[in-house]
Order: structure tokens, then sequence, then C-alpha cells
């Protein structure tokens, strides 16, 4: 076990009595990078958990078998005993404070580890030049060049997922660092720096556990591939040269997986016009639109790409009127000009929007499955009325509510152990499952949806994809998608288009070859551009 860092001997855990994770055994030396994949509620975040030492598993009876760190079996109880052991987290969401400058999130950690240790600390100690040179040095490690006294909240997504893992490197004591969906928020040419930057710190002696649902980038950066489904380890392989994209896929789901397929049997019309923006802008600090002039049509499905804020994502946020904006843009329902000027009358008006921040804007995270799906129907006859902004909620029928729960569990396959499980407990991805059919029971004449695959597994993904090519087809709803997954895009939609500082710099359709989109990307800086499409 020499210069081993983490082994685990029959790792396993339950809930409520139900084998959720079952023999997991696995062996990491120190700098090796384990590629950890799985789909939604196979075991991956139980997994993470338990090392991570998560409250959730010592409230429900703790874990199964053992855990060796160093070759010491030790039994973990608490993040804060798992941090001691040289072990950090860093979830898909978030845990930044928004309001606090880059050198105080990557310092503040250490600080109050410091401070717990001492029993009592002061900030003197915090605020120094030294806590501000040590936040520039770890951003450089991570190929980044940015001004620490900068606000989270003045940071582009992108950026924020940069700082968060150059937080969690900042305590030198650091041995094993566990990444949940590090890319999912990325672009192409980030996520690429990001892969770069973890071999780098794998080089420097850092261990890795990388959880994606992109297998590309396990393939690329894994000394040693597992992957759990239903709980089990299905694969484990360190052979790196017998590393194949089909057979994981084909692991990862139980079948074979056609990865080409196409969802949209017809391309939209261009007849009716349903939104038109003119002189458009959306004043988005880190996000803007400038001076968009473009029509979308009825029953179209629009792709929005281009890197994380360039604008992509902010069309949503201004035609909602969730932003400051100028000019302006129509909305035309039944030949009809609708003036939308408030966010609760873009909804009226059958314009609905999914989130790419589920937890923060999406969810209400302290409510059950079954209260999220149901909280913005007003009743559950065949035909849903949507609800009133305002009006004081009613659920008047509970069983019509617990139908239709269990029927959304059932038809968007949502991974829970009951429609009344807390959706705070729920993996990410069976979270943006919720999140999405709630958007598809309001019955919207126009659906946004920002990165509505980000953190999904592949199943998963392809089920979404085929969701919304199926509401389309079936209720003729126009489909807005912000994504920066372009093959995601083909899959479903009729035009794709891609922004670049704020800018529509190109409108593609959905046939367009790998040059078509280099040309499309070219016209962005070249220091700017992905290094391939």
């Amino acid at each position: 076990m020499e210069n081993t860092v983490l082994k685990l001997n029959n790792l396993g855990k339950k809930f409520s009595g139900n084998s959720v994770l079952r023999n997991v055994n696995i062996e990491l030396k120190k700098g090796q990078i384990l590629g950890l994949m799985g789909v939604n509620g196979s075991g991956k975040s139980t997994m993470l958990n338990i090392i991570s030492g998560d409250h959730i598993i010592d409230e429900t009876g703790g874990y199964e078998g053992d855990i060796f760190i160093d070759g010491q079996k030790v039994k973990i109880t608490s993040t804060v005993e798992s941090q001691s052991y040289g072990i950090c987290m860093v979830h898909q969401e978030f845990s930044l404070l928004e309001d606090l400058s880059i050198w105080e999130n990557i310092a503040l950690p250490n600080y109050v580890m410091n401070s717990y240790r001492e029993i009592k600390g002061s900030m003197k100690n915090f605020y120094t030049e030294e806590n501000k040179r040590k936040a520039k040095e770890i951003l450089a490690r991570l190929g980044l060049d940015l001004d620490v006294e900068m606000k989270i909240c003045e940071l582009p997504i992108n950026n924020k997922q940069f700082v968060e893992i150059a937080r969690s490197i900042a305590n030198e004591d650091t041995k094993l660092l566990m990444l949940d969906e590090p890319t999912a928020t990325l672009n192409e040419k980030d996520s690429n720096k990001l892969l770069e930057q973890l071999k780098k710190l794998a080089d420097e002696g850092l261990t890795i556990i990388l959880v994606s649902h992109r297998i590309e980038e396990i393939i690329a950066v894994s000394d040693t591939i597992l992957v759990l489904r239903d709980g089990d380890p299905v694969y484990l392989s360190d052979k790196k040269e017998e590393f194949s994209r089909e057979k994981i896929a084909e692991e990862i789901i139980g079948y074979n997986y056609a990865f080409a397929e196409r969802f949209k049997e017809n391309e939209a019309k261009q007849e009716k016009v349903v939104l038109t923006y003119k002189d458009f802008y959306v004043a988005r600090k880190n996000e803007p639109i400038k001076n968009l002039n473009f029509d979308i049509y009825q029953s179209e499905i629009i792709g929005l790409t281009g890197m994380n804020g360039h604008g992509k994502n902010a069309l949503a946020y201004g035609t909602l009127r969730a932003d400051k904006i100028a000019g302006g843009f129509t909305f035309y329902k039944d030949e009809k000009e609708i003036k939308i000027n408030k966010t609760a009358e873009a909804i009226e008006s059958g314009i609905v929007f999914v989130t790419e921040e589920r937890r923060r804007n999406g969810l209400l995270l302290d409510k059950s499955v079954a209260e999220n799906i149901n909280f913005y129907l007003k009743n559950f006859s065949d035909k849903l009325n949507r609800l009133s902004i305002g009006n004081k909620i009613k659920f008047y029928d509970k069983n019509k509510e617990k139908n239709q729960a269990e029927t959304v569990v059932t038809k968007y396959d949502v991974v829970c152990e009951s429609i009344r499980q807390p959706i705070c407990e729920l993996s990410g991805g069976n979270q943006q499952k919720v999140a999405l059919a709630r958007a598809i029971l309001m019955d919207p004449d126009v659906l946004f949806i920002n990165e509505p695959t980000r953190g999904i597994d592949i199943k998963s993904k392809d089920n979404i994809l085929k969701l919304l090519a199926d509401l389309n087809k079936r209720a003729g709803t126009t489909i807005i998608l912000a994504s920066g997954d372009i093959e995601e895009m083909k899959k479903i939609c009729d035009r794709i288009c891609v922004f670049y500082e704020g800018e529509l710099v190109d409108v593609l359709k959905h046939d367009a070859d790998a040059e078509q989109f280099a040309r499309a990307f070219s016209k962005m800086r070249e220091e700017d551009s992905y290094e391939k499409v």
C-alpha cells in the first residue's frame, strides 16, 4: 500500500433499508486520477458523500465497509473530519460567497479550519496581503490571471468554477480532491483548460476523483475508470489502452447506445413569427446582449450557443423581464401582439423559463418532489390552467396531486425513494428532470430552457431531448434552448445561433458540418475561440 492515498474496501450504503451502494473496492495512489461515471442515482454522489463525511450519511446510519487514508483505517463521520485527512470535495452546485472577493473566498476555508483548531482566531490575521498573494498563486496554478479583489458576483460562471477549485486546493494539506461535474457549466475551451490543469495537479502529486457524464473527458484524463450502475460497480479498469467510448457508454446504461440519433423528425416551417426582437439588448452585468434583431418562428426549436458570459443564456432573462432591458421585443399569440413588461405577464401569456441554476432559482429545496412538481398548477383537470401570479396557491385534489407527481416521476425517470422525499436529497440530474417536468406541465407556448442537460447522464440526457422534441411535435411549443453542447443541439434544433460578446455572429442549420461551425466560431477573437468543435 506504498503511496496509497485512498483505499475503499467493500464500501456500501443503505437508505431506509434499501441498498444504494454495494461492494466498492478501489485503491488510488498519489497523483492518480479516477474517472467516476454512472447515470443519475447510480451511487456516485453517495460514494463521494461517504468519503467527504456528508452529514446525510451519518444521520442515516453511517456506511458499510472500510476506508483507508494513507494506509490507516479511518471512520469518517463529518466533513471537518474528512478535511482533517486532507480530503476536499467540490460539489456540482457552487458554495462561493457571492458578496465576498475572490481572495476572501479562497482564504476563508483555511482561516476557519485554523480558527477551529486553535479555538479562536483574529480577523486581523485574515485581511492580509499574504492571503491575497497566495490566492493569486493558487489561481496561477490553474492557469488564471484574475483581479483577486473582484467580487464573486461579478464573475462569469466559468471563472466561478475555477475559483471553487482554487479554494479547494488552497489548503496545502489537501491530498485527495473530489470533483462532481466540474465541467458541466463550462464550454469546450474552458473544459479543456480545466482538464489540462487537473492533469498538472495530478503530476504534482494530488490524487483526484473526477465525476463527469462526458465520456471523452473521462477517457482523456483518467488513470482508472469506475462505472456504477444501480449501486453496483460494473466496470473498473486501469488499462488506458482499452478505454472505449462505446464500451463505457454500454456499461453506464446497460445496453448499446446510438450516438448520432436525431430526435426531431421535421424542420419547422418559417411561417408565423412568435417572437421578434428589434434593437434588443440585455444589460446583464456578466452576460449582456447587444442590438439583437432576430425572429423566432412558431413551433421552432432554436439553439443558442457560444462561450459562457457571451449572451447565450441572457435572452431568457431579458424576454421574461428579469433584467434591465432597452429596445424591445414583441410576442405574438393567436396572431395578436402582446407587449410584456413584467415577468408575471410573460408567464401568464405562456412564456415559461427553466433556469440553469436549479438549486438557487429553480426549485423549492425544502419541499418534496411532489410539491415541486405541482407548485405552479392551479388544478389538475385534463386541461391544465395556468396559475395567476398573486393568487393563493391551493392544491384542490390531493389524489390528483399525488397521481400527477407519480406520473411525472415515472415518465421522466426521476430516481427517488418516494414523491414525498425532500427534493434537496435527490441528485442534481434528478432535480433537473423535476424542474423541466414542472415547466412542461404548464403547457407553455414558448419554453426557454438554459443548459437542460447540465450534470445529466447520457441516458437521461437523451430522454430529456426526446421529451423536448415530443413537446414540440405534439403541442407545437416553441423551444429556445441555450447550451454549450453543439452535438446536443444538433439532435433537436432547427437553427443554432452563435453569440459572442453579446452579439449574434452567425445562424446555422442543424445539419451544418464541423467546418461551418468552425467558421462561425472563427468570427470570435482567435485567442477566445474553441480549440475544436
